[in-house]
């Protein structure tokens, strides 16, 4: 039926303040993984994807990167100031 088209595997009935927080909680920069897909950075690359066997490496994120966002974050408090350094 048309009103089940969004749907897919799950749909969300109900609104529920107290689950929409638990998973707002979950989003920190503690908790933050950048993807990059390059096939330069198959070298790198010491896992395969189980989908579609593509090369991929799960590596912490660098330092740098996090004190940046931190500080950016914390000195304005919204997300399109603390990403504008990356552009």
């Amino acid at each position: 039926p048309p009103a089940e088209v969004l749907a897919g595997k799950s749909h969300l009935y109900d609104f529920d303040p107290a689950g929409i927080a638990a998973v707002l909680g979950k989003l920190t920069l503690e908790g933050a993984r950048v993807q990059h897909q390059a096939k330069c950075l198959e070298p790198r690359c010491t896992e395969r994807d189980t989908s579609y066997n593509s090369p991929m490496a799960f590596l912490p994120l660098e330092e740098s990167w996090r004190a940046a966002w931190s500080k950016a974050v914390n000195a304005s408090g919204s997300v399109e100031e603390s990403t504008k350094f990356a552009a």
